[in-house]
């Protein structure tokens, strides 16, 4: 079977062929870069009203936190400007 493979694509397999410690070097050259968070927020567009919602106001800004899909989410009504607190 695995010479079938072979003759097919015109290489060597290359787990039949490779060390482990070659395959474990490969693996550590091969790994991406990822961010902390797998999705990245930039606006939350709703609130769930069975959530609780902070009023942050006071006389000189109007604000409210709340929890938007495991995100904390910080809104100023007069600057429309979320701040967005994920990874806490």
């Amino acid at each position: 079977m695995e010479g079938d493979l072979e003759a097919r694509s015109g290489a060597q397999s290359r787990v039949s062929s490779a060390a482990s410690s070659h395959v474990h070097e490969e693996e550590v050259t091969d790994q991406v870069k990822a961010s902390p968070t797998s999705l990245n927020m930039c606006w939350s567009y709703g609130v769930n009203k069975h959530v609780p919602v902070q009023n942050l106001s006071n006389g000189s800004r109007k604000a409210a936190f709340f929890v938007c899909a495991h995100v904390g989410v910080m809104f100023d009504w007069g600057a429309n400007k979320q701040q967005l607190l994920q990874g806490h």
